[in-house]
């Protein structure tokens, strides 16, 4: 514990003296983080973080019965299943935070919400549109966007070890008024900003050496490993607007350093699960997914993602079914 405790002092001294000994690279960065939070990130997001919480706070505790066959296939408790939606339509951390909630009141198990975390947490349509928009010069490109990013999020559900389970949860409904649900997002959004900001003196003091051996695509991939909004800001420099959407596609399925600490604050006590083995699987698929469509012809995005989308559920169904009889007959012969 001793041994733990030098190390963060010397890690934040050495962090300090970088800041003293750089501090024009600092200031720059702050400013560019600020810039960045006042013209893109709170116009862009703020709103519809608002709407989020409001839908947010309509749909949970309330059974959605068109989730229940897909819940079921990603072993999710009955009753459970307005947490993947949350987790889907919420944005970063909101997953991760509905999850605690339910895990806190005795809804799911322990072992049901470290599985959960590792597909239930992803970035939501407020930051995927409000971002993204900027990046690509056709508003459907944001659409697919979301839509992969929800399909490799489902793959991950169906495919991450776990018991299947017939048990039925009670969520409570929760009462989100306007007043609160503004509360809410003004703190989310001051929040978001914050990490934006401090990451992007971090990653700036970084570039200054990168840049010497990095071109602008790797330095993309390296800024939205450490923070996702300014990967995606970074991703803008890519002049080819396939790589730029699969570089996209993967820091968002991946989150970053970023979403990983605010995902370890969300869960507290209940520790972070599976949610690095289900982000990294995320990222590949998602990768595997853009890189497909972004080999296809523009008129064809839509009709080939529904059908390679369709084949791999199939896919997985035989293969789950193959499991499921497969472990069957194991505790059977026990």
């Amino acid at each position: 514990m001793k041994k733990h405790w030098i190390i963060r002092a010397v890690l934040y001294a050495v962090m300090m003296l970088m800041l003293i000994f750089d501090a024009k690279t600092a200031l720059n960065g702050a400013k560019e983080g600020t810039h960045a939070c006042i013209n893109t990130v709170i116009p862009a997001l703020f709103p519809l973080l608002f709407l989020s919480v409001l839908i947010n706070g309509s749909i949970t505790g309330n059974s959605i019965p068109i989730l229940k066959p897909l819940g079921k296939l990603c072993k999710i408790p009955s009753g459970a299943e307005s947490i993947l939606l949350l987790g889907l339509i919420g944005g970063y951390p909101v997953g991760a935070q509905c999850i605690y909630q339910a895990y806190e009141c005795k809804h799911i198990t322990k072992s049901e919400a470290e599985r959960m975390l590792g597909f239930c947490n992803n970035a939501g349509p407020a930051f995927i549109f409000g971002m993204a928009s900027s990046l690509f010069n056709e508003p459907f490109m944001c659409w697919l966007l979301w839509g992969v990013h929800i399909a490799s999020a489902l793959m991950i559900g169906i495919l991450l070890p776990g018991k299947q389970t017939n048990r039925t949860v009670s969520i409570q409904p929760k009462n989100i008024t306007i007043s609160k649900a503004l509360t809410i997002s003004g703190n989310t959004i001051l929040h978001i900003c914050g990490w934006v900001i401090l990451f992007r003196v971090i990653i700036s003091i970084a570039e200054r050496w990168l840049k010497l051996i990095c071109t602008a695509e790797v330095l993309a991939v390296i800024t939205g490993f450490f923070e996702l909004t300014n990967g995606c800001i970074a991703a803008a420099g890519i002049t080819d607007e396939a790589l730029r959407f699969i570089c996209v596609s993967g820091m968002l399925a991946l989150g970053g350093c970023c979403v990983f600490m605010q995902t370890v604050a969300a869960t507290k006590d209940l520790g972070i699960g599976q949610y690095f083995q289900g982000k990294v699987l995320q990222c590949m698929v998602s990768i595997l997914l853009s890189s497909l469509l972004m080999m296809t012809p523009k008129r064809q995005y839509i009709p080939i993602f529904a059908i390679l989308i369709l084949e791999i559920i199939i896919l997985v169904i035989y293969l789950r079914k193959k499991t499921v009889a497969f472990h069957n007959n194991v505790v059977y012969n026990q």
